[in-house]
């Protein structure tokens, strides 16, 4: 024999089953046409330029998920602007009319930074609302840079400075002697082969290596140095077998280079007669020796006539 609360549990469990099964038929549907709700309003393409300095121009494409479906009357859709550092809702929120498909654009004027531009995803609702809450975000980050600024002109000072009065007379500028030019000259231009010259140099190095050649076939004729001063007087021998003729004085200096001068080198000096000097000393004697033997005939003659007489 069964006892009665048994048969009421038993037939309990049944009907909660019973229900269960019947809720579920009854909730599937909904469930099915809640998937299948509303068409979604998709942004797409979303693009930031930041050409210009201190500014972004958001530019994107709206259009429903479902071509049949497009929204009839204006819609609010919310462009988020906000710092990489911060929250979404903690920067800058602004609201764009939509009212038909297609590309749309804003801009923001921003100070300089990196940020983030977020664009939600919105239900098509038949509301009179301001427009429905994004339930999908897209974002793009971007950056935003400085003006450069344009230099202008310098201000001028609106009164002059006092100059301070100078406690010492300031230093004047010492003159700067300008460097001599090396030059030199020759006691004489012409000489007698085996005689002597003088060599002077002015404007050569202090203590400056100095020597001194005669051309053309070279031959050192001295070799020394220059005075504290740079200068230079010096004689020197022409070498009694240098050819006769032209030739030329080489003062060379190791820092200053080289001087040349002309000299021209002759043989011995010639009688008023144009003969030699030796020949000329041999013919007055020989004269000489003429005029005595003529005095002394002369004379014995006068002596001859005296005895015939």
């Amino acid at each position: 024999m069964t006892r009665p609360w048994r048969r009421l549990r038993r037939t309990s469990s049944v009907a909660a089953a019973a229900l269960a099964v019947v809720g579920a038929l009854a909730i599937a549907p909904q469930a099915a046409s809640a998937a299948d709700d509303v068409p979604q309003v998709i942004v797409s393409n979303l693009a930031v330029n930041t050409a210009a300095p201190e500014a972004a121009t958001v530019t994107f494409d709206y259009a429903p998920n479902v071509s049949d479906e497009a929204p009839t009357r204006p819609y609010s859709l919310r462009i988020y602007v906000y710092p990489t550092n911060v929250n979404r809702e903690e920067g800058t929120i602004d609201y764009l009319t939509i009212s038909s498909v297609g590309s749309y654009s804003k801009t923001f004027t921003l100070a300089p930074g990196n940020y983030n531009v977020s664009v939600g995803v919105h239900r098509i609702e038949n509301c009179e609302c301001g427009g429905p809450e994004p339930t999908m975000f897209t974002t793009v980050p971007f950056t935003v840079t400085a003006v450069t600024p344009t230099p202008g002109p310098t201000p001028m000072p609106t009164t002059p400075e006092p100059t301070p009065e100078p406690t010492t007379p300031a230093p004047q500028p010492s003159e700067t002697t300008a460097p001599a030019t090396p030059a030199a000259s020759l006691s004489a231009t012409s000489v007698l082969v085996g005689s002597g010259v003088t060599v002077t140099a002015t404007g050569l190095a202090a203590n400056e290596p100095v020597e001194i050649w005669i051309h053309s076939t070279p031959v050192r004729l001295w070799s020394g140095t220059a005075d504290a001063s740079g200068s230079l007087t010096q004689a020197i021998t022409i070498p009694a077998d240098l050819p006769l003729g032209a030739h030329q004085i080489e003062v060379r200096g190791t820092a200053s280079g080289s001087l040349w001068l002309n000299l021209t080198v002759r043989g011995a000096e010639l009688a008023a007669t144009g003969v030699d000097g030796s020949a000329g000393a041999g013919i007055g004697i020989a004269a000489a020796t003429l005029l005595l033997g003529g005095a002394t005939v002369l004379l014995l003659a006068k002596h001859r006539r005296r005895e015939a007489a």
